[in-house]
């Protein structure tokens, strides 16, 4: 985000969501719904984070708990748990979460680069850390924590 923050007066919309206690965001064109927790099938041999999948009208999609994916706690009350499900390079991914939040708009100038970690999650998976009315916001990269699903694909 360093060289959009240079410019003053831009914004961009984030999706923000609650997992482990913590409140992050992911740009909104990556989001291609927001869906209710529902049975997951589940696969052998995937790595721990990777729940399953799901039939989502016609389409089988990968599910993750993002939780498990970056090593955070596990404070999730069952009955708030949404899937968030995005499209990173034209593939629809599951994304568990503790509850969906609302969407924000964040000017450019109050989204600092992230530090070198934070909580628990690689600076590589962080675009950045919004300042929202002085409550921080994590901003993920989701193609970045992703790379590895979508060259499997």
């Amino acid at each position: 985000m360093k060289e959009e923050k240079r410019q003053a007066g831009k914004a961009v919309q984030l999706v923000t969501f609650v997992l482990g206690g913590d409140e992050y965001g992911v740009d909104i064109k990556d989001v291609h719904e927001v869906i209710v927790m529902q049975k997951i099938t589940k696969l052998p041999n995937l790595p721990a984070y990777i729940e399953g999948v799901v039939n989502l009208r016609g389409k089988v999609i990968p599910i993750i708990d993002l939780r498990k994916h970056f090593n955070l706690p596990y404070k999730d009350d069952p009955g708030q748990m949404k899937i968030i499900v995005v499209e990173i390079n034209n593939m629809l991914l599951g994304l568990i979460v503790n509850s969906i939040g609302k969407v924000l708009t964040v000017l450019l100038e109050d989204i600092t680069p992230s530090p070198v970690r934070v909580s628990g999650i690689g600076s590589e998976y962080v675009k950045g850390i919004g300042n929202i009315g002085g409550n921080l916001l994590l901003i993920l990269d989701l193609k970045k924590i992703f790379i590895e699903e979508i060259k499997l694909q």
